[in-house]
């Protein structure tokens, strides 16, 4: 590697100013894991699990109607909740709270439907 002494400043600098996008996700009723690929690597940490709701169709959803259900929290790693923690990746796993798994699991759930 090159030495601290001997390292040069740069001279431009470009922000990376494109947004992931998903590509991909998958939900397990039964381990309550929702699994996001996206088209670059995004920060586990900015990762709002609260803000985020699952419904039946792609469309608008409608928070006060049987077809979607907002979770209420979770916990958030990269690729794998069962490997040790990383913050940046382009798979993110969720772990849904058991309240929510459990109120998903009650409903008409809209996670049926994915």
């Amino acid at each position: 590697g090159i030495q601290s002494s001997a390292a040069l400043p740069t001279s431009t600098f470009t922000s990376d100013t494109t947004r992931p996008t998903i590509e991909s996700f998958d939900f397990s009723l039964e381990s309550g894991a929702i699994i996001i690929s996206f088209s670059e690597v995004v920060s586990a940490t900015t990762i709002n699990v609260s803000s985020l709701t699952v419904q039946t169709t792609s469309s608008t959803p409608d928070l006060n109607a049987s077809n979607s259900f907002v979770l209420s929290g979770g916990s958030v790693c990269i690729s794998s909740c069962a490997l040790p923690s990383a913050e940046n990746g382009t798979v993110i796993v969720i772990q849904l709270t058991s309240a929510d798994l459990i109120t998903l699991k009650l409903l008409d759930s809209p996670a049926r439907s994915a």
